[in-house]
């Protein structure tokens, strides 16, 4: 019956199919992964999606191999399925343990990190990447302690080009020096390369799918395409607005890329 589903629901039909592990099902809830300008993590640290996000947190860092680099790629299969709630509150319980982490927002395109955040979209990673800002100047103080983030910056006509250049490696080199930890939000991996591309300085991949969504083979069509350029990355999935039950779930749009 599963099989003939068309939205894969449960872990034990995707992990074998795919090959790659569920690391947390996150219940439905805020689709914003703030509330205000402060994450949904700190402000309701004991809101069940947010404890399944510490699950996530822990086996991540437990799959992290030692020496290992300390960057983990986020993207989604598709837009809207709170790819960056993920992200923004994954990187909000990392800071709260006392690791220096920077957030960078990658979907140059239509990056949406700096109104989680309440901050403004200019001045961002396309500004330094076309070096028209320093690094100093597109690094933002969020109200999380220990957490900083790069917002996506003004659109530039050439995103994937810019991801896939050596100067985007050379970032992330020099902000390893500076951090504990890199989280990269990237664009839905279905639509456009830059996914692919933001992703291959990751030793971790997290890819978010929507509970009852996708078919098996878009899941293990969109792992496929996340990991040219960086097979030997660790991946892993999360299953988003999980529900044990099935209603009607509330949806937010994203639009074309």
């Amino acid at each position: 019956k599963e099989k003939m589903s068309s939205g894969a629901r449960d872990s034990h039909f995707i992990e074998p199919e795919t090959g790659f592990s569920v690391y947390a099902k996150v219940p439905k809830g805020n689709p914003n992964g703030t509330k205000g300008t402060s994450p949904l993590a700190v402000v309701e640290p004991d809101d069940v999606a947010v404890e399944s996000l510490r699950a996530l947190g822990s086996s991540l860092e437990f799959s992290m191999e030692e020496g290992s680099r300390p960057i983990i790629g986020v993207s989604g299969l598709i837009p809207g399925v709170g790819k960056s709630f993920i992200s923004v509150n994954l990187a909000a319980l990392c800071a709260g343990l006392g690791k220096k982490v920077i957030l960078i927002d990658a979907d140059l395109r239509k990056g949406r990190l700096h109104k989680e955040f309440g901050i403004k979209r200019g001045n961002g990673l396309s500004q330094i990447l076309l070096n028209q800002a320093s690094l100093d100047d597109v690094i933002k103080n969020t109200e999380v302690q220990n957490l900083d983030i790069i917002p996506c910056g003004n659109v530039p006509p050439n995103p994937a080009e810019l991801l896939g250049s050596k100067h985007y490696t050379n970032l992330i080199d020099e902000l390893e020096k500076r951090y504990d930890l890199i989280i990269v939000d990237t664009p839905p991996i279905m639509l456009v390369t830059d996914a692919a591309l933001a992703c291959r300085v990751a030793s971790q991949i997290v890819m978010v799918i929507e509970y009852n969504k996708h078919s098996i083979d878009a899941i293990k069509d969109g792992m496929t395409q996340l990991l040219k350029g960086n097979a030997s990355a660790h991946a892993s999935f999360v299953i988003n607005k999980y529900e044990h039950g099935h209603s009607d779930g509330y949806g937010y749009k994203y639009g074309k890329y």
